[in-house]
Parts: C-alpha cells; structure tokens; sequence
C-alpha cells in the first residue's frame, strides 16, 4: 500500500491565509474607491473653478460692453466709412467713420453740421421711403481709364473715397439712407477734414439693427398712410425687449405727447414686423446673455 504526503495546510494555517487574502482584497478596493473620489472631487473642483472663471470673464465682457459700447445708432455712407473706428465713438453702426467737415479751422469735438433738426443725429437728407422696394441697379458699365490728377492734398486734408455703385438693393437703401429725415443742425467743427460724418464705430449687430429700423419705419409709414388722424408734431418713446430669437416683450410707452393713436402706430410699428430674424453668433457672442433692452423714440415733424 503506497502512502502519499498531503499539502493541505492544516486548519488553522488556511483561515489565516483566507483572511489575509480577504483583508488585502478589501485594502485594494478601498484604495481603487478612495483613489476614485479624490479624482472626482478634483476633477468637479476644477471644472467648478473653470466654470466661474468663465462666468467671471462673461460679466466683465458684459460689464465692459455695456460701458463701452455706444448706444445710439446712425447711418454711415460709403463715402463716410474708414477703415479704423475713432477712439470714444458716441454712435455705432454697420461701418465705422471719424469725426469730419469741410471746414477744418477749429476743433471742437464734434463736426459742424448745417442742417434743419436737432433730433435725430444724421449727416445727410434722406427722403422718406417709397412703398415700392428700391429697384435693382443696373448693371455696371464698364469704366474707361483715366489719367489719373496730381495729388494736391496738403496738411490733413483727405481726398473723398471713391463712389462704388451699388450692386444690391441692400446696397442702393444704405447710400441713399436707411432712416427718413433731414440732415441735423450742429455747431462745431473738427480738425479732420473731408466730407460730414460722425464717431461711429462699426458693432457685429450694426447691420442687424439697421435691418430692424428699416422694418419699424416701412410699417410705421404704412400705418400712417392709411391714417385719419390729423397731423401733430411731437415724439413716442417705447421701451422694449428683444430676444436672441428675435421675438420681443414687455413693450410699452414711456412717454407720448401726440395722442394715443399716434402712439399705437408706433407700437404696431414694433409690435407687427416681430419676430425679427435671429441674432447673428457675433451679436450674442458681444452682448453676453439672450435679450437686449431697447428704447425707440419716434418723432412725428
């Protein structure tokens, strides 16, 4: 009969092994689950900290938009546009132009503008708008070469750019103007010389806005043409806000001294063409947060 040595650990010897297997295993997991949260929590406190760095960047762009940006709109010509915006603009639009007349004798500050009004800063007579749409321009002939003069400018006078024809009917109602009414009346004069124009600094929503006007002044007019009411000069001043969809709240009247059906004109005047188109990526990028509060005041002459 052949005898055989057995391995078993005795009794004793296997529970202790059991329990160090058991006891290392519950170590490993408990420094996996530990190991785990420390991760965690890093990784929320820094996406945390990321999230009002952002935050705090997002405010102060809006802070200093808000003390920066102008906030009253004005058209600008072809002829007006400059490459560069002025250093402490007052106006925005769709372009930039600097502060210029013709007369460049004194500087103080502002252009000298003789105009008729002194409502509603403009540097260039615009008649009020047909109902048909401005048709398309033709198109351009082509252009004969000219010899070109002697350049006779001296001092900071600035030859005027050159006059391009337009090619779109967007194009042909920015040269002939946007907003209807006369040229304003304003004492001064600037060092820059050249053709009338204001501080204007071209913003991603110039265009936008201009677009905006030129739907609130085509209904307003179609409001008036088909009005009763007899003539009375004075002004409606509405505040609004316009949302990143392009739909608008809260508008109401602020102050009115032509009477209230004037004043509903120029509420349907608003209220009507909306929604408006959506706000352009660089718009809601530059303002920060998804409305804007606006104030519009119409004049009657």
């Amino acid at each position: 009969m052949s005898a055989f040595a057995s391995i078993r650990l005795r009794k004793g010897e296997e529970l202790r092994h059991l329990l160090i297997g058991l006891a290392s295993s519950v170590v490993a997991h408990g420094f996996v689950i530990l190991l785990y949260l420390l991760l965690s929590s890093a990784t929320m406190a820094l996406q945390n900290q990321l999230y009002e760095q952002l935050k705090a960047r997002q405010l102060a762009d809006e802070k200093k938009f808000q003390e920066e940006a102008p906030l009253l709109f004005v058209e600008v010509t072809p002829e007006q546009s400059t490459p560069e915006p002025p250093k402490d603009p007052k106006f925005y639009s769709f372009a930039n132009s600097q502060a210029a007349n013709p007369d460049a004798q004194v500087d103080t500050g502002v252009p000298k503008i003789d105009g008729t009004q002194d409502k509603v800063p403009k540097t260039f007579d615009t008649l009020r708008p047909s109902a048909e749409p401005v048709p398309p321009p033709p198109p351009p002939e082509p252009e004969e070469p000219q010899p070109q003069p002697r350049d006779l400018t001296v001092g900071d006078t600035e030859k005027p750019p050159k006059r391009e024809r337009p090619r779109t009917v967007a194009q042909a109602q920015i040269q002939q103007g946007i907003i209807a009414g006369p040229r304003m009346r304003q004492d001064g004069g600037v060092k820059r010389r050249g053709g009338v124009s204001l501080d204007t600094k071209a913003t991603p929503f110039g265009a936008y806005d201009a677009a905006v006007i030129a739907a609130i002044q085509k209904r307003w007019y179609d409001l008036l043409e088909d009005s009763t009411a007899a003539p009375k000069s004075g002004k409606v001043v509405l505040d609004f806000r316009m949302h990143s969809d392009g739909h608008i709240t809260d508008l109401k009247v602020l102050e009115q001294d032509v009477g209230e059906i004037r004043a509903l004109y120029c509420r349907k005047a608003v209220s009507d063409p909306a929604p408006y188109a959506p706000w352009p990526s660089d718009m809601r990028r530059m303002i920060g947060k998804d409305y804007r509060d606006l104030h519009f005041t119409f004049f009657y002459w």
